[in-house]
Order: C-alpha cells, then structure tokens, then sequence
C-alpha cells in the first residue's frame, strides 16, 4: 500500500510490529518493558497516521512529502508515542503492583525503569529537536499521584494519549474540535485489545519477583 511506503520513509520510531502478535508469557521486567515499548508504539503509531490518512483524504501523498508537513508529522508521532508510553507503562506496572504483591516505592522504581529505557530505546533515532520536550519530567510527576493498588481498574489512566493524539495532530483547530470524540474512540478501542493481551500475558509475581532480585544482586 502507498501509505505504508509513505511511512518508512519517515525516520520516526513508529515503525510496524511483527511481534504483536507474539502470545509467550511476560515473565520479567524486560519483556514487559518490551511489551510496553511496541505497544505503546504500535498504538500511537495506528491511531495518528490512521486519523491523518482521513483528514488527508487524496492530499495524503502531497502532504506527506512535503518535508515541512513531514517533519510536523514526526513530531507528532514522538509526542503521541511518549503519551501511549507513559500511560501504558502505568498501567502495566500498576497491575504487576497489585497481583505481584510490589509496595508503592517498588512499583515507582520499576516504573520508572521500564519508562526511561522504553524511552530512548523508541526514540533513539529521532532528532533531538523532534522529541518531545520535558516528557521524562512530566512522567515523574505523574508518578507522585498513582495510587498502583487501583490504578490499573479504569481506564482513566490512559487519558493522556488520548487528549495529546489530538493536541499534537497536525491538523487545524476546527478539525480538532469536530474529530475529538471519534478519535478518542479510536485509541479507548487500540487500548482494549492492548489491555487484553497484557493481562492475558503477564505474570505478574514473576515479574516482581524477577524486579527485586534485580535491585538486590
């Protein structure tokens, strides 16, 4: 598809994920944050080119080679891929939290693990001046309002890749303000299916149990 050529041409980390499909147990911090990482990509990745290609209508082509649009493009994607990631990364360790049994400061720390290496590991090819400014630092204090024990029951914690999909979207205002709530729609049902395999996934006592015997050796 012409799309799909269009986009790796793009030197973003929002690439395709083969291993989406991959159904192997999440036994350990790294294949969480593996998870996390490729999901929180795929993610970001579906719904902001998905929603562009349909704003774009038969403009798409042109537009995406036009490097000034390219380049907002790729701006946008970072910007969503860090949202996607620090929700998901809440949301995945809030729930090692409460079936592996972690304390409030474990779940912090292993949090912050998987969000900083996740982090560079997707946005290790992308300019400097693309990625998203302050991200890392928004991400700690998010931190100092999770209660893990409760935090992966709503869906609210992925409230944030939904209001920054559409803030970073290069499109005007005036499409912003009509496509908000499908667009939202869009990424709650990206985040079902996402939610879904996680937690028929992870194993979260061996996971934290995995997580301490890291911090202790």
């Amino acid at each position: 598809m012409l799309i799909q050529s269009l986009l790796r041409k793009l030197p973003g980390p929002l690439k395709g994920l083969a291993e989406r499909f991959d159904d192997s147990p999440i036994d350990s911090p790294e294949k969480a944050q593996h998870f996390i990482r490729t999901r929180s990509s795929y993610v970001a990745q579906t719904a902001l080119y998905g929603y562009l290609k349909t704003r774009m209508g038969t403009r798409y082509r042109q537009l995406f080679e036009d490097k000034t649009f390219s380049r907002s493009i790729r701006i946008a994607a970072s910007q969503t891929f860090a949202s996607c990631l620090s929700d998901m990364t809440i949301y995945g360790v809030a729930m090692v939290a409460r079936d592996g049994g972690l304390a409030d400061d474990e779940a912090r720390l292993l949090a912050e693990r998987i969000y900083v290496s996740a982090y560079k590991s997707g946005l290790e090819k992308v300019d400097r001046k693309e990625q998203p400014e302050g991200a890392r630092e928004r991400f700690q204090v998010r931190l100092d309002g999770i209660h893990w024990k409760t935090a992966a029951e709503t869906i609210d914690v992925f409230e944030s890749s939904s209001a920054d999909l559409i803030r970073f979207a290069p499109v005007i205002d005036e499409f912003k303000e009509l496509d908000g709530e499908i667009v939202n729609n869009s990424l709650w049902l990206r985040w079902i299916d996402i939610r879904k395999q996680w937690e028929k996934r992870l194993r979260a006592g061996d996971v934290a149990t995995a997580w301490r015997g890291g911090r202790a050796a």
